[in-house]
């Protein structure tokens, strides 16, 4: 878990872990194919592509009964993830991008997440908890929510007051 006050640099952190930003000093290397990431309200999902189509992509061969089990699975309703991404409000396309990383080929090893639960619902907070305490792989977060970071069973905490 990362935590810490606003403009701490939390999301700056983020950025130089995913190679958006570079660091003031050395160098941060890291395999992308491997590492998949949200950015806060998944304002780096704003694609004109649907969820269902994000999860074709990744499972062409996927029947609708498949796809529709993935989404009652992660309490995901069917008329949202048929609507382009961009239109989803920040929470609802932060958890479609969720499902799109936990369906990528090759597999997501590490998961990097800025403010997940902004913008969400009281049902969406409790699905994202559940996939992310689910979750078997690396995982950082960047979170202002302590409750959230110790349901979801963060054991390292990096706290930049």
């Amino acid at each position: 878990a990362i935590v810490g006050p606003n403009g701490a640099g939390k999301s700056m952190l983020l950025g130089i872990m995913l190679g958006r930003h570079a660091p003031a000093t050395g160098s941060a290397s890291r395999d992308l194919s491997r590492i998949g990431a949200i950015e806060q309200g998944g304002a780096d999902w704003m694609l004109q592509d649907s969820l269902l189509d994000c999860l074709r992509v990744a499972d062409p061969s996927g029947a609708a009964e498949d796809l529709a089990k993935i989404l009652v699975a992660h309490k995901f309703p069917l008329a949202l993830a048929e609507r382009p991404l961009r239109s989803l409000s920040p929470g609802e396309r932060a958890r479609a991008a969720l499902i799109c990383l936990f369906r990528r080929r090759p597999a997501v090893e590490l998961l990097v997440l800025d403010e997940p639960t902004y913008s969400l619902d009281l049902v969406g907070q409790r699905a994202m908890t559940s996939a992310l305490r689910a979750w078997r792989g690396g995982l950082v977060v960047a979170s202002h929510d302590r409750a959230f970071l110790s349901a979801i069973g963060t054991d390292a905490v990096i706290d930049l007051t």
